[in-house]
């Protein structure tokens, strides 16, 4: 299902205690799509250790985002260097292909860029994963090789993507 939006406001929040199980329905859904390295739906428990350590987390911001005050996706920074994080977006299979995914990753590295003094943001994608390959290079991203010293940060086996912030 694809819904037609003509008028969108789209919002990001800082997440809160209270989304933990929105953030796991979102995530087992990317999961089911076939998003993601992990195979297979992860249980509540595994779920509120993650989040937890996420939220707590100095390193990871998680924003959730709304489209007309509903929650439709998260878009999760893991700050990797003082001036770099791998970004990671989730939509609600519904609110895809509607050019929300692509404003919600604008306003999210906007955020990044003011913020936490953000210069580059990389997208980790699974080779196979025609869609995310695409959303990135048409938002601005281009493929590159991983640099040595964020080697550890990444899976060799899938494609990377970086975008340089410049923003007025």
């Amino acid at each position: 299902i694809t819904i037609n939006i003509k008028l969108k406001k789209i919002t990001l929040k800082k997440v809160t205690l209270l989304d933990i199980k929105i953030i796991h329905n979102l995530f087992n859904e990317a999961v089911e799509n076939n998003f993601f390295i992990t195979k297979k739906k992860i249980n509540f428990k595994e779920h509120k250790e993650w989040f937890l350590k996420n939220y707590k987390s100095l390193n990871t911001k998680i924003l959730l985002c709304f489209l007309n005050n509903k929650k439709v996706g998260y878009i999760k920074f893991d700050i990797i260097s003082p001036i770099s994080a791998k970004v990671s977006i989730v939509l609600s299979k519904k609110f895809r292909k509607n050019k929300i995914g692509s404003e919600i990753l604008s306003k999210g590295t906007k955020i990044c860029y003011k913020k936490f003094a953000i210069k580059s943001i990389y997208a980790e994608v699974l080779k196979k994963n025609k869609f995310s390959k695409y959303f990135f290079l048409k938002n601005g991203y281009k493929l590159i090789n991983i640099k040595k010293k964020f080697k550890n940060e990444f899976n060799k086996k899938n494609l990377i993507f970086i975008n340089k912030l410049k923003f007025n």
